[in-house]
């Protein structure tokens, strides 16, 4: 499959990390691709950079910036046509990081207002990318990556992904139940779940 990736930070290089070694196609978009530090991204000679704005037409498109960039990035990307965008993103700001109250608000919904046409999934948010990295297998068990979607063959698009690249995965539903438990601030942010397969 080919992902389009926005942003080019620790979300993007890991999850581009282990999408190339599945044998995925990876296309990295930035604000401006000609100052992102192509040393990070030597072992990933395959990656292409690009701009938002070309990136953004990709058919599944991962949205991996800070919360305070993603008005700015998704403005440059002005209609959608159904095509699916994996928000991967938590409401942080500042620095030190800080999580914004959203007063209960859905962070995803909040998103795909943003995105009018678009298939809006969330995953990859709920886990601190230190374990991401880590890989899927432990021991006798395998991490758990939880996915939350109103359009079922996006939904089952962005699990077939993540499972080729060895998670197994937990749907929770559509954006507005499933979105809040699993955004940071949720019972689910930040834990590190794996599915037991000894009995298997």
């Amino acid at each position: 499959m080919k992902l389009s990736i926005l942003g080019s930070g620790r979300v993007a290089y890991s999850v581009a990390r282990r999408a190339i070694a599945a044998g995925h196609e990876i296309v990295i978009g930035a604000r401006d691709p000609s100052k992102i530090d192509r040393k990070k991204w030597v072992e990933l000679p395959s990656v292409k950079f690009t701009s938002i704005s070309e990136a953004g037409l990709g058919d599944v498109v991962l949205l991996a910036v800070p919360w305070e960039h993603v008005d700015h990035i998704l403005e440059q990307i002005p209609t959608w046509d159904r095509r699916i965008l994996i928000d991967a993103t938590n409401p942080f700001v500042g620095n030190p990081l800080r999580l914004l109250d959203m007063g209960g608000q859905n962070a995803s919904l909040l998103i795909s207002k943003k995105v009018p046409g678009a298939a809006v999934v969330k995953a990859f948010n709920s886990i601190k990318m230190e374990i991401f990295d880590l890989g899927p297998k432990v021991k006798s068990g395998t991490r758990i990556l939880f996915v939350s979607g109103d359009q079922r063959q996006a939904k089952e698009r962005v699990i077939d992904f993540i499972e080729s690249l060895g998670f197994k995965t937990i749907d929770l539903g559509g954006l507005a139940e499933g979105g809040l438990i699993q955004q940071a601030g949720g019972p689910l942010a930040g834990k590190d779940i794996i599915l037991n397969e000894s009995n298997s």
